[in-house]
């Protein structure tokens, strides 16, 4: 009886982990087109680059990217806030996840060949929500950037 309750509540974890995964890549997805939208100006190349940082990090296929994407601009559009978002990153990662997604904000931030200061802000204010470190908003900052 016990191996019983025990298969169900594994069960039930990997489908609250399942669950939970599919929640972080939406709004982290979300988070990454915030960024593209910061400076009033979404270019082609932050939008490959939040598809192909997508794929990287969350080891998907690009189908599965491209409906995130969708999904995150369909909800960005209908949200008034980011604070969402920001809500189901501190519930459902880590600090390494965290630390990876502010990577991941920092590569479509620069990819079209500059950082906005609005770029940048939006980015530092996002650090303090999700409660990363400075010191790890610079050392990303200046790994991606090279500087």
């Amino acid at each position: 009886m016990k191996k019983v309750w025990k298969d169900i509540k594994n069960a039930f974890k990997a489908d609250v982990a399942d669950e939970d995964d599919e929640v972080a890549h939406v709004a982290a997805a979300a988070l990454m087109i915030e960024m593209c939208e910061a400076d009033l100006e979404t270019t082609p190349e932050e939008l490959e680059a939040v598809a192909r940082v997508l794929g990287e990090v969350f080891k998907l296929d690009s189908a599965v990217v491209n409906d995130l994407v969708q999904q995150a601009r369909s909800n960005n559009d209908q949200e008034i806030s980011y604070f969402p978002h920001v809500e189901i990153v501190n519930r459902v990662c880590g600090a390494a996840e965290k630390a990876e997604i502010v990577r991941s904000l920092w590569e479509v931030a620069a990819a079209d060949g500059k950082v906005d200061r609005y770029e940048e802000h939006y980015l530092r204010r996002l650090c303090e929500l999700i409660h990363v470190p400075h010191r790890v908003f610079v050392k990303t900052r200046n790994e991606i950037l090279r500087l």
